[in-house]
């Protein structure tokens, strides 16, 4: 009897095991095979032409994807981004407001704050816009304290507020994550850098330092306000018992023939003042425009730099000696017009070669905000005038 029982036992025991097995078999049979989401092209494609700076095409895919799904966060705020490249600010902020409703994950989430910082910092339009844009760094950082992107465009935020100091801490956070924009971010440093070493004194000087190119105008509104030139001239004049010359707040009537263009122009007083004081390079053009927005060159910010100097030192034959003489730089030929001018301010050290190493000076070169105020405190140094 004790053998029979064991052997029931032994029975009911294997049935049991042989049950389960095959309960957990059929249900390994049953699990349902998680479904790969096929790539989402338009969106991708779109992320790949904003970064290329192709806006007109990243906006069209974009709305390729949108037409697939309406509720697509990542497109719709890539969209926002490229409409505001393009000079849409309304149409930037209804995508952008239209893509963090939908945005759910936390990586569309960060995006969504990223690009909002994105958005205020280039439409400005709202004077507010700063705040917007610290508002939504802080949301970001919460999200992922580590993010290459928030910090590097919350410091072209910073640069924007001219805010220099913060700016700088901001891109040193993305050097030290060494993740996305380290490039960038190291090349931003270097132009705060060389920015502080300007100098800039007023707001206007700070704003057009942080220009890779700046026009007549710029040059006009530095002259005015970092090179104080009217006043050093007539403290001169006054000094000299001569004229005083009036060129402070220049109005309509202040010069006979006034430039054609510079009716609603932010720097018109600026560049009054300027034609008034006769500065080589910055003349009107014989059409009678100023052309206040033509970009300078550095063969141009050069005879306004000589000129200049000719002037603050009353000596108006500085450019003679270097007529005729041997030009150091293989790109500046005896007969470029601004040739003299170019000669005597680098043999100055007002201007610098453009490229050190092959002694070219570039002429037709950019001329950037930190190049031009850089000029001009070195021409300040050179006559001791502060």
């Amino acid at each position: 009897m004790a053998g029979q029982s064991k052997a029931k036992w032994f029975l009911i025991i294997l049935a049991v095991f042989i049950a389960v097995t095959m309960l957990a078999c059929g249900a390994r049979k049953k699990k349902t095979t998680v479904r790969i989401e096929p790539p989402d092209i338009y969106t991708d494609g779109g992320m790949k032409l904003l970064e290329q700076g192709r806006y007109e095409e990243a906006d069209r895919e974009f709305a390729w994807a949108l037409k697939q799904n309406p509720k697509n966060a990542r497109a719709s705020i890539g969209m926002g981004l490229a409409k505001i490249h393009q000079g849409n600010p309304d149409a930037a902020l209804d995508s952008l407001e239209a893509g963090c409703k939908y945005a759910k994950r936390n990586e569309d989430k960060l995006f969504c704050k990223v690009s909002r910082i994105r958005i205020y910092t280039l439409n400005k339009q709202d004077r507010g816009w700063f705040l917007e844009t610290r508002s939504a760094f802080d949301e970001a950082v919460k999200i992922n304290p580590q993010s290459s992107d928030a910090f590097y465009y919350m410091g072209l935020a910073c640069k924007e507020n001219l805010n220099f100091d913060e700016a700088g801490r901001m891109f040193r956070e993305v050097v030290g994550i060494n993740d996305t924009h380290v490039n960038e971010a190291q090349h931003e440093l270097e132009q705060i850098q060389k920015i502080r070493r300007t100098m800039a004194t007023t707001k206007t000087g700070r704003a057009i330092a942080l220009k890779e190119r700046i026009s007549r105008a710029d040059c006009a509104a530095l002259i005015v306000e970092e090179m104080k030139l009217e006043k050093i001239l007539n403290r001169q004049a006054t000094a000299e018992g001569k004229g005083v010359i009036n060129a402070k707040k220049p109005g309509k009537n202040a010069m006979a023939n006034p430039a054609k263009d510079l009716a609603d122009h932010p720097f018109r007083t600026h560049i009054e003042s300027v034609l008034l004081l006769g500065i080589a390079g910055l003349e009107k053009y014989p059409d009678g425009t100023f052309r206040p927005e033509e970009y300078l060159n550095r063969e141009a910010y050069a005879v306004i730099m000589a000129d200049l100097m000719e002037k603050l030192t009353g000596n108006l034959a500085l450019k003679k000696p270097f007529e005729g003489a041997e030009s150091p730089f293989a790109d500046v030929k005896t007969d470029l017009p601004g040739y003299s001018a170019v000669m005597m301010v680098t043999s100055r050290g007002i201007m610098e070669p453009k490229n050190k190493n092959s002694a070219e000076f570039a002429p037709l070169g950019a001329v950037s905000g930190a190049d031009a105020l850089s000029g001009m405190r070195k021409l300040k140094e050179e006559l001791k005038i502060y």
